[in-house]
């Protein structure tokens, strides 16, 4: 570094400016910087060196002394009339940002005038100018419009337009803005600019459009939309519709939004390794959050070191569903995964124990005589179709032979929903899904993004539930007297 400049002693006077309007001539550009901000100081011949300064090749120290003379001049207008047309965009900035303080109507000219220069690609030369103008977006936004400088199709916007919708966003701007962010045949970066500036608006029409969107074929348009329904309806937007009356569970788009946040995160190479571990555990814990990490896993996408991670929690989830579906895809920590039907066979069952087993286990999907659920296949007459090494191979290797009629399946819709069980219809308008509690979900076509047969079956490996052999014992023995 450079040696610091010491101000030279305000006694001296013309000799002192003197001094610094050497060090400013001879110095290198540090030095030069230096100088021109205690030339700021000096009276009316330091402004007029920095005045002169202006002219400097090097657009750096322009900026610098103009930001000076800001310190010291009443009249900021005159000098930021002559440098609007400045070659360096970063001067051009510095002029959009002094005119935050300067009358509007004083300042549009200019600022129309720094708009026209700007190609719309830096986003702090676009933030500066829109700043300038913010109380008066509308107004800005429109004479930009009718001088040519943004507008058009909202399809094919200029980045210079997208970037002055995204900063400026008038309330009459919503179906233009709804347009461009429904688009399939937009950038999606662009999409999601569009999006965030209708989320800005605080209108009953950017409620209705972005209420809109969520009903969007394009996945990341439903999803955004979503997440900004949901956010937005608990701050700008919760006076402005009835709420209940919209089709949407606020509070349950808020998780999913809230999940989707962390999905992206856990995705996401360039996050510190922690972060992607801690939001895969904290989606993990919760239903949604645990639905959207089965089904990224399933799709290949969730790396393998999070695994142990995900193995953590998943199994203690609330969720039977999600806990038999984890088991497909990970390890249940400190549960042997192997049995020996021969070892098992030789134990000697208790009955009673194994009712009770399948009473807590089983018969939230399996049905004996009045009891349990019609999820799964009826057991009331097991013990009449099987001997025990066959009873047993179907409940230690369940995916081996799925009986007809109970393939499972994960369905995912384009807005990000996943449903997971039992195809029950399949048409040309709708598909009918029968989860683990027996619930049917009825699902456009137009909505189905995919629909996967699982190679596993819905019923999961008994580690799951931390069976012992003996319990595996007990089990099969009760289930053997159902005849």
């Amino acid at each position: 570094m450079c040696a610091p400049l010491l101000p030279p002693c305000w006694c001296e006077g013309d000799r002192a400016l003197e001094k610094v309007r050497e060090l400013f001539q001879d110095g290198d550009d540090d030095i030069k910087a230096r100088a021109l901000w205690v030339l700021s100081r000096m009276g009316n011949g330091g402004t007029e060196a920095l005045i002169a300064a202006l002219d400097e090749p090097n657009g750096a120290l322009r900026a610098v002394a103009f930001r000076a003379l800001r310190e010291t001049t009443p009249d900021v207008l005159p000098i930021a009339t002559r440098l609007a047309s400045d070659t360096s965009a970063f001067v051009r900035r510095e002029v959009a940002v002094s005119l935050r303080d300067v009358d509007y109507e004083k300042a549009k000219p200019l600022l129309l005038q720094l708009a026209k220069a700007g190609g719309g690609t830096d986003p702090w030369y676009l933030n500066a100018i829109a700043a300038a103008s913010a109380s008066h977006a509308s107004d800005f936004y429109q004479s930009l419009a009718e001088a040519g400088t943004i507008g058009g199709d909202p399809l094919h916007w200029n980045t210079r337009t997208s970037g002055f919708a995204w900063q400026l966003h008038p309330d009459w701007l919503v179906p233009d803005l709804k347009t461009r962010a429904g688009a399939a045949t937009v950038d999606p970066s662009e999409r999601a600019r569009a999006l965030t500036a209708l989320s800005y608006i605080k209108s009953k029409q950017a409620v209705a459009a972005m209420l809109d969107l969520t009903r969007s074929a394009v996945a990341d348009v439903a999803t955004q939309a979503r997440y900004w329904v949901a956010f937005r309806q608990s701050n700008d937007w919760f006076d402005l519709i009835d709420w209940e009356k919209s089709g949407l569970d606020p509070v349950a788009e808020k998780r999913k939004a809230d999940m989707s946040v962390l999905s992206a995160k856990v995705l996401n190479d360039e996050m510190p390794f922690d972060e992607r571990k801690s939001s895969a555990r904290d989606m993990a814990r919760d239903e949604v959050g645990a639905q959207m990490l089965i089904d990224l896993v399933a799709s290949g996408k969730v790396p393998k070191p999070l695994y142990p991670t995900i193995e953590k929690e998943i199994f203690r989830n609330p969720s039977m569903s999600i806990r038999m579906q984890a088991s497909h895809f990970f390890t249940k920590p400190g549960v042997s995964r192997t049995y020996s039907i021969p070892a098992i066979t030789q134990l000697i069952p208790n009955n009673q124990q194994g009712m009770l087993l399948f009473n807590k286990n089983c018969a939230t999907c399996h049905r004996i005589g009045d009891a349990g659920n019609d999820i799964g296949p009826e057991l009331s007459r097991i013990g009449g179709k099987y001997d025990q090494p066959a009873l047993l191979d179907a409940i230690v290797n369940p995916s081996a032979g799925v009986v007809f009629g109970y393939e499972p399946y994960l369905v995912i819709t384009n807005d990000g929903d996943s449903f997971y069980g039992f195809l029950v219809a399949d048409g040309a308008e709708t598909v009918v899904v029968k989860d683990l509690a027996g619930r049917r979900h009825t699902i456009r076509t137009s909505r189905v993004q995919s629909k996967k047969r699982q190679e596993n079956s819905l019923m999961p490996e008994p580690s799951v539930f931390g069976f012992s052999e003996q319990d595996l014992a007990d089990l099969s023995g009760y289930l053997l007297t159902q005849k």
